[in-house]
C-alpha cells in the first residue's frame, strides 16, 4: 500500500495510498471517491482532500509523491527503439510482426518494379493484401536462404549429394510462423498494469503475491528470468519474453521507456539484473539509474549486476554489487557477449562462476 508520507509504487492489483486509515483503490476515478465516502470528502475546497490529490495525479500519470524513486525516473533520458528491426516492427500497425521477419518478406517486395522502402505504407499495404499462407512461403524462403534468391543444386553436384544445412537461426521453425501469425503485442493502459513490479515493505510485489520469476523464462537466460522496464510513467514492468509475441517493445507499444532489461526473483527479493534488450539497448547510465531507483524502494536488496569489464582485450562479464558498480561503473560497460558456458552459468544461477567486481 502507498501511504501519503512516504512513496511505494502501486500493486499489480491496483491497490494505492490511504489518508489516515482511509484507502483508496489504484484507478478510480473522481466520482468513485466521492460516491465511497462523500461526507468526508464534502469539504471546503480551502481545504483540499489528499485523496482527490493522489487521484488526480493518477489521471496526469505521476502515482504518489514526490519521492526520491520519482526524482531518478524523471530525470531518466527515454530510451528510443535502437535497431531497425524493432523501428519496423513498430510501424506495422495493427500487427507489429517482428522486424526480422518483416525484412525477410521486403525481399520478395523490393523486386517489385515500384517498390517503396521497408517500414514505407506501401510495403505494409502489399503485405496485408497477400494471403497468410503465401507470406508464410515466402518469407521461408528468405530466412533459409538469406541474401539472394538460392538457385536448386544441379543433381549431380556435390551439393546435391549432401543434405542441405540449415541453421536454427534461419530455420523457418514452427515458433516463428506462429510469431508471423499473432505478432507482437503492444500493451495499453488497460493491459500494462497486470504487468506491474511494485514494493511493499522492501519486497516487490507482482499480481497480488511476491514478485517470483521461477516460472518465467527469456530466450536469452532461458527459465527462471523475465524482462523488465521502467517506464515514463514512473512504474517497473516485467514478464516473460516470448519470442514474437512479448518483447520490451511491448510494455509501452514501442514507444521511449527509461530503463530495461533481464531480471530475477526469487521470494519477493531481486537477486540478478542486466540491461539485456535487443529493443532498447539500455547504456551504463540507464542501468546505473535503474539500480539506484531500486535501493530506494528495496534499500535491503543487494542484486547481482551483469557487465562487462572494458579492457586492452576487449570486454569481460562481471557480476557486481551496487555499490561496486557505483563506484566503478567508468570500467564497465552495460553489454556484451557470453560465451556458452557463461550462459550456463547464468541460467543454473553459478553466479560464483563468474569474475566478481
Amino acid at each position: 500500500m502507498s501511504s501519503y508520507g512516504s512513496y511505494t509504487p502501486a500493486d499489480a492489483s491496483g491497490a494505492s495510498g490511504g489518508f489516515n486509515t482511509y484507502s483508496v483503490p489504484l484507478g478510480p476515478t473522481v466520482a468513485d471517491v466521492l460516491a465511497a465516502e462523500p461526507e468526508h470528502l464534502a469539504l471546503s475546497l480551502a481545504v483540499p482532500d489528499p485523496r482527490v490529490s493522489d487521484v488526480m495525479d493518477q489521471i496526469a500519470g505521476v502515482q504518489g509523491d514526490d519521492s526520491r524513486w520519482h526524482e531518478i525516473l524523471r530525470a531518466m533520458p527515454g530510451l528510443h527503439l535502437a535497431t531497425v528491426d524493432a523501428q519496423i516492427e513498430k510501424a506495422d500497425v495493427g500487427h507489429h510482426r517482428m522486424g526480422y521477419l518483416l525484412k525477410a518478406c521486403f525481399q520478395a517486395y523490393e523486386k517489385l518494379p515500384a517498390h517503396g522502402e521497408i517500414g514505407s505504407p506501401g510495403f505494409y499495404k502489399w503485405l496485408n493484401a497477400l494471403p497468410e499462407w503465401q507470406c508464410i512461403t515466402m518469407m521461408g524462403d528468405a530466412i533459409r536462404f538469406p541474401g539472394a534468391a538460392a538457385s536448386p543444386a544441379v543433381p549431380s553436384s556435390p551439393a546435391a549429394q549432401k543434405p542441405a544445412v540449415v541453421s536454427n537461426e534461419h530455420n523457418l521453425r514452427p515458433s516463428l510462423v506462429r510469431a508471423f501469425v499473432k505478432g507482437v503485442a503492444y500493451l495499453d493502459a488497460a493491459t500494462r498494469p497486470s504487468y506491474r513490479v511494485t514494493f511493499e515493505e522492501g519486497r516487490a510485489m507482482y499480481r497480488g503475491g511476491k514478485f517470483d520469476t521461477s516460472d518465467m523464462k527469456t530466450v536469452f537466460s532461458g527459465k527462471g528470468f523475465a524482462i523488465w522496464v521502467m517506464g515514463e510513467d514512473f512504474n517497473m514492468y516485467a514478464g516473460s519474453h516470448i519470442y514474437g509475441e512479448l518483447h520490451h517493445s511491448s510494455f509501452f507499444g514501442g514507444e521511449d521507456i527509461k530503463a530495461g532489461g533481464e531480471i530475477r526473483a526469487v521470494d519477493g527479493n531481486i537477486e540478478f539484473l542486466s540491461a539485456k534488450s535487443g529493443h532498447y539497448v539500455p547504456p551504463m547510465q540507464s542501468l546505473l539509474d535503474a539500480v539506484r531507483a531500486l535501493q530506494t524502494v528495496a534499500p535491503r536488496m543487494d542484486p547481482w549486476v551483469l557487465v562487462w569489464r572494458v579492457g586492452r582485450d576487449g570486454k569481460t562479464p562481471e557480476l557486481v554489487k551496487p555499490d561496486t558498480l557505483m563506484a566503478n561503473h567508468v570500467l564497465y560497460a552495460s553489454w556484451g557477449d557470453l560465451n556458452e558456458n557463461e550462459r550456463l552459468w547464468l541460467k543454473n544461477r553459478e553466479y560464483d562462476r563468474f569474475p566478481r567486481g
